[in-house]
């Protein structure tokens, strides 16, 4: 059987160029510590929605350090396809918080 969907790490400058053009209001993750970035993309439409997690801004957050935390920075989907949203938000949380 063929996949007919695929989620996984894609390059930052990818993730950067979907976020400015897929219009997030906050644009590109200039963020100059550690991040990764995730990508949800169909057989049929190539990428169509992109997930970006971040340590956080803030040294310390809820009695953590920065570098036991790691928050969701960006989420973006491609204009035709707003059912992407919410799988690329539960696959993206689901690989931070059980496989990384």
């Amino acid at each position: 059987m063929a996949p007919l969907a695929s989620f996984g790490l894609i390059l930052p400058r990818e993730a950067d160029a979907r976020l400015v053009e897929w219009g997030h209001y906050l644009g590109a993750c200039g963020r100059p510590f550690g991040r990764q970035d995730f990508g949800l993309a169909t057989t049929r439409d190539g990428l169509v929605a992109v997930a970006t997690s971040a340590s956080t801004v803030s040294k310390r957050a809820a009695g953590m350090d920065r570098k036991e935390l790691v928050e969701l920075a960006r989420l973006v989907r491609h204009p035709d396809h707003p059912w992407a949203t919410a799988a690329c938000l539960r696959l993206a949380r689901y690989v931070t918080s059980v496989i990384l």
